[in-house]
């Protein structure tokens, strides 16, 4: 069994081992692992805030919750192409 590392520990070592040219979503969330579903809940949360948002934002905080139940290694998202 591993000894419990702390978040802020794993935080300051992706901030070191980070790509110098861009750092995508896709990096992070590989790189939190099971980790990465506190960040993207609260990213959704701090959206939620904007006025109207809210309801939109409280159904799809519904997929990373199910991905957790489900015991996903990390949460999957859809692929966006711009």
């Amino acid at each position: 069994m591993q000894a419990h590392v702390p978040t802020s520990v794993i935080l300051q070592e992706l901030v070191k081992s980070a790509p110098a040219d861009h750092v995508t979503l896709a990096w992070l969330l590989d790189s939190l692992r099971e980790r990465s579903f506190g960040i993207v809940m609260l990213l959704m949360a701090l959206v939620s805030l904007v006025p109207g948002a809210s309801a939109f934002i409280g159904i799809l905080l519904a997929v990373p919750a199910y991905q957790m139940m489900v015991a996903r290694p990390h949460p999957v998202l859809p692929r966006f192409r711009c």
